[in-house]
């Protein structure tokens, strides 16, 4: 049986662009995507972005964008995780993010990788940043959770992701905060993006030039009802099952 997520908000702020029904993918703690290889070589900048929306907080790290792989041979380019804290981690780094990301509540979330500075942005506002020098391996991508080197996944994100942009640069904080908003930003430099407007099947479509389909393990697809994006909001969920 399906299950459907239908997603009610009350909003707080004046709206700033409103967006009709769309679909999202629901992780329940043991789920992926896999959209493999990114581009050839690594990414020495780049911005990973996603409205999340977090219906428990992992027990220790919950994956949510992985550039890049993990465990022996292997190196993250960049990983976007929320820790246990319910604040947003870095991979390679530490928990840098300043604010609590509320669960079962629509967040956005962007980081910024210039090769020496990390930025992490809330809901379009800088929240942290600190300086750090990686070296991937393989710029391979997973939603939902970390992908090993010996394929395996752990660290598994639980709640809802959608609408995953990754970019070859890093784009400035004006275009985060019209990210956010809903606004069109460049797509100069954008190597993936996976806006899971399909609703159904297995596999989610990338819709930058690259193409790299995303093939779905465990995830289900839920419905959200129309919202407006750029604003907070209080959201509750109500499941039904058909």
């Amino acid at each position: 049986m399906k299950k459907i997520i239908l997603i009610l908000s009350v909003l707080l702020l004046l709206p700033l662009k409103i967006y009709g029904a769309n679909t999202c993918l629901s992780f329940d703690g043991n789920d992926n995507v896999y959209c493999g290889l990114l581009v050839t070589g690594h990414l020495t900048t780049a911005t990973s972005e996603a409205w999340i929306y977090p219906t428990s907080y992992p027990s220790g790290w919950g994956h949510i964008i992985q550039i890049g792989l993990w465990g022996t041979g292997g190196e993250v380019t960049l990983g976007v995780l929320l820790r246990n804290t319910g604040k947003i981690y870095v991979d390679p780094g530490g928990n840098i993010g300043g604010s609590i990301i509320p669960l079962n509540h629509w967040t956005h979330i962007a980081v910024t990788y210039n090769s020496t500075t990390i930025i992490v942005y809330v809901n379009g506002v800088w929240d942290a940043q600190y300086t750090y020098n990686q070296n991937s391996t393989s710029d391979v991508v997973s939603i939902g959770a970390t992908r090993k080197t010996d394929t395996t996944y752990h660290e598994y994100f639980i709640g809802c992701i959608d609408e995953v942009r990754i970019y070859n640069r890093v784009i400035s904080s004006d275009e985060v905060l019209a990210s956010f908003k809903g606004q069109a930003v460049s797509t100069t430099g954008l190597v993936g993006e996976w806006l899971m407007q399909e609703g159904t099947g297995g596999t989610i479509a990338d819709t930058s030039v690259n193409g790299n389909t995303g093939t779905i393990t465990g995830a289900s697809w839920a419905i959200i009802a129309p919202w407006i994006k750029g604003t907070q909001s209080i959201t509750g969920i109500q499941s039904i099952t058909f």
